[in-house]
């Protein structure tokens, strides 16, 4: 990411089965997402998480 847009940046993807995955190269940015009724989410890498909804 840093040599091709000279920055940072993050994605959350979501594969065709509902499997989340999660990757940033900056010192935090924020995600979430809920799946049966569990509120996953996190601000830091590596960060992840959990709360019963």
């Amino acid at each position: 990411m840093a040599e091709r847009v000279e920055g940072c940046g993050g994605a959350v993807a979501v594969s065709c089965s509902g499997e989340i995955g999660v990757g940033f190269s900056t010192p935090r940015m924020p995600w979430a997402y809920v799946k049966d009724r569990v509120l996953h989410y996190g601000i830091h890498p590596g960060q992840h998480m959990k709360e019963d909804l």
